[in-house]
């Protein structure tokens, strides 16, 4: 597997959820509405990726 595909380390993970308040970028619900949140992709990794 390519080393560049792998997922997001925790550090870029805990970044890009700091970044974003800790809540959805499309729709706002977060943790205080009790959302679970991944950290993910707009493209497939194997297309380029493009942070969420």
């Amino acid at each position: 597997m390519r080393q560049d595909l792998e997922d997001f380390s925790p550090a870029l993970k805990k970044q890009i959820l700091e970044r974003d308040g800790y809540a959805c970028v499309i729709c706002g619900a977060g943790q205080k509405e009790g959302m679970e949140l991944h950290v993910d992709h707009i493209k497939p990794k194997d297309l380029g990726v493009k942070l969420v």
